[in-house]
């Protein structure tokens, strides 16, 4: 989404485009940022068993899925933040 595709939105398109991302990065991170987070928790927790060993590639894979997570939010809040910025900008304009 770039400046042009939001100066043709009207106001109500840009608070529905809001209101949306929102619900999505709400389930986003219920449903997979905060369950890989706590996959990786688990992962490198300390345990006391002698012969336990976590391989480095489990960490690493663990930690990747993390970091796509979170990079898929941070595209959207910056979406989010565009957009909210219009809407401010917008409203503001009219008083």
């Amino acid at each position: 989404m770039n400046e042009r595709d939001l100066r043709r939105m009207t106001l109500w398109q840009l608070v529905q485009e809001s209101d949306r991302i929102c619900r999505e990065l709400l389930e986003h991170y219920r449903r997979d940022y905060l369950p890989r987070l706590a996959e990786l928790q688990r992962t490198v927790q300390p345990r006391n068993e002698p012969d336990f060993d976590v391989a480095d590639t489990v960490v690493v894979n663990a930690i990747r899925r993390v970091c796509a997570s979170e990079q898929y939010a941070v595209e959207r809040l910056q979406q989010l933040e565009m957009l909210l910025k219009e809407i401010v900008r917008r409203s503001g304009a009219r008083r």
